[in-house]
């Protein structure tokens, strides 16, 4: 792979990221209601962070162990995390619509 097919393809994956936080964003603002503060601020962090358990999320947050399993439910719901441990407990989930882009 040369030079110039890599910097294409990293201007595209910029491409790709910035139309995905657009989205992503609109989501979070249309469908998260009072929790839209703490839903974006989780949603910056998944961008530089995109694995996360339930006390990282109340760590981020600074919410409560029970407000952060919530707003994690809420992201499950909109697709915007997966839980792939398969755990009850000490689940780590993914921003895996992000994570995707860098698989490809």
């Amino acid at each position: 792979m040369g030079i110039a097919q890599t910097a294409r393809q990293a201007v595209d994956t910029l491409s790709k990221i910035m139309d995905l936080k657009q989205r992503s964003e609109h989501i979070i603002q249309q469908e998260l209601g009072k929790r839209l503060k703490v839903g974006l601020l989780l949603h910056t962090h998944l961008l530089k962070n995109p694995l996360v358990s339930i006390k990282e999320v109340q760590a981020v947050c600074n919410i409560s162990a029970r407000s952060a399993g919530e707003l994690v439910k809420a992201f499950e719901k909109e697709s915007l995390l997966v839980e792939f441990t398969g755990n009850f407990r000490n689940r780590i989930f993914a921003y895996d619509q992000y994570l995707n882009l860098f698989g490809k």
